[in-house]
C-alpha cells in the first residue's frame, strides 16, 4: 500500500464492533480529531468519547496509535496474471507428439445433451440464503423505568415496541427478551394520592376517584398485554411511593438474577439502562464469556432544554457501567428507528346535550 493509500478495515475488525462504533472507527484510523467525528457524524463530544473509549476496550489498547498497530492488516490486492500463450502452431506442426489425439488436433469433441436430472420436472432453483444473518444468541434486558423516563421525557419520542425489539436484536438470534415495569395497585395508587392532596393543602381524608384509578390501571393492562404479544416477557412489581413523591419499581435483583441465569445459554446479552446499579452483574456476565452492550444515553440535556430553562438529561448512563460493559450504543442515535411513526388516534368530540328549558 502506498503512502496516499487510504486506510481500510479489515471484515474481522468491523465484527468486533458494535454499528454505532464502525462510523467512529473508521474515522479515528484516517486520522479524524474527535471534534471533527463529532461534528461530522452529528453527534456530542461526550458520545464520541464513549464510542471510543468502547472501541479501546473491544481491541485491548490504550491509544489511537496503539489501536493502529492492533488492527488486522489488510493484504493488497493482486495484480491481475495474464494467462499463458498457446504455443504457436509452427511448434505443433514440428512436434507430433504435443498435439491431442484425434483425427484432428482442432477438431473440438462431439457434445451429447444429457439427461434431465429431474425427469420431465421443470427445474426450479433454489433461492440462496442470506449469509449475513449472524447466529448469535443474544437475550435483551429492558429497564422499563429508565427506558421510559429517557426517551419519553429525555429524547421526546414514543416508541415502537415492534421495531425496538427488532433494532435490538440486529438480525440475531433472539433467546429472550423481556421488560421490566411496576405495577400500579389500588393501595399505592391511594398513597399517591394523599401524597398529593398533602402537598397542595388540601383535606386527605377525601378518597380518591375509583374511576380514576381503574382507568389507570386498565391503561396499564394494556400496555402489558402488548408488549406480551410482541415478544417481549414482562416481569412486574408493585410501585414504590416515596415521601417526597417519587415513584419507582425496584427490580435491579429480578435483571440480575436473569441475566445469570442466561449466562451459559446466550453469546450477548443487550441492557437496556444507565443505572449503575447494574455494574457488578455486569462484570459478572461479562467474566462467564458473555459480550455485554448497554444501550442508552448519555445526552446532557433534555430535548425541550433551553439556554434560558436548561434541563438535564433524566436517567441518564452512568459512566461505571459504560466501563464496565463491552459495547455502548447512544440511544439518541436510535430514535428514528425505534420512534412510534403512526399519528395518535384523534379523540371524537361528542358535544353534551343542550339543557332542557324548564318553561313551557
Amino acid at each position: 500500500m502506498s503512502d496516499n493509500a487510504e486506510p481500510s478495515l479489515s471484515p474481522v475488525d468491523l465484527e468486533r464492533v458494535s454499528p454505532a462504533q464502525r462510523r467512529v472507527l473508521e474515522m479515528l484510523v484516517k486520522g479524524v480529531s474527535p471534534q471533527e467525528i463529532a461534528e461530522t457524524l452529528e453527534l456530542s463530544i461526550g458520545t464520541i468519547r464513549a464510542h471510543t473509549a468502547g472501541i479501546y476496550k473491544v481491541f485491548d489498547v490504550h491509544s489511537r496509535s496503539e489501536l493502529m498497530s492492533a488492527l488486522t492488516p489488510v493484504p493488497p490486492p493482486r495484480a491481475a496474471v495474464p494467462p499463458p500463450a498457446p504455443p504457436p502452431a509452427s511448434s505443433l506442426q514440428q512436434r507430433p507428439d504435443l498435439a491431442p489425439p484425434g483425427p484432428s488436433p482442432f477438431r473440438p469433441p462431439e457434445l451429447r445433451p444429457l439427461s434431465p436430472p429431474h425427469g420431465n420436472r421443470p427445474f426450479v432453483p433454489r433461492p440462496m440464503q442470506n449469509r449475513n444473518v449472524s447466529h448469535e444468541r443474544v437475550a435483551i434486558f429492558i429497564d422499563g423505568w429508565n427506558f421510559a423516563k429517557a426517551t419519553y421525557e429525555g429524547l421526546g419520542i414514543r416508541v415502537d415496541f415492534k421495531r425496538l425489539l427488532s433494532t435490538l436484536a440486529g438480525g440475531r438470534t433472539l433467546l429472550r427478551a423481556f421488560y421490566y415495569i411496576g405495577e400500579w395497585t389500588p393501595e399505592n395508587y391511594a398513597m399517591m394520592h394523599d401524597l398529593r392532596r398533602v402537598r397542595l393543602g388540601l383535606d386527605v381524608s377525601e378518597p380518591p376517584d375509583p374511576n380514576e384509578a381503574e382507568r389507570k390501571r386498565m391503561q396499564q393492562q394494556g400496555f402489558i398485554r402488548m408488549l406480551n404479544r410482541n415478544g417481549y416477557q414482562v416481569v412486574k412489581k408493585p410501585v414504590k411511593v416515596f415521601a417526597d413523591g417519587n415513584t419507582k419499581a425496584d427490580l435491579d435483583i429480578e435483571l440480575a438474577i436473569d441475566m445469570l441465569t442466561l449466562a451459559d445459554r446466550c453469546e450477548r446479552m443487550v441492557l437496556v439502562s444507565g443505572e449503575s446499579d447494574f455494574v457488578p452483574v455486569v462484570r459478572a456476565v461479562g467474566a462467564r464469556g458473555v459480550r455485554i452492550e448497554v444501550v442508552g444515553s448519555q445526552q446532557p440535556f433534555a430535548y425541550d432544554s433551553t439556554p434560558e430553562r436548561p434541563r438535564a438529561f433524566p436517567a441518564r448512563a452512568s459512566d461505571e457501567l459504560l466501563d464496565a460493559a463491552d459495547e455502548f450504543t447512544e440511544l439518541g442515535e436510535l430514535a428514528g428507528a425505534i420512534e412510534l411513526q403512526e399519528p395518535r388516534r384523534p379523540r371524537t368530540f361528542v358535544p353534551a346535550a343542550p339543557p332542557v328549558s324548564q318553561g313551557s
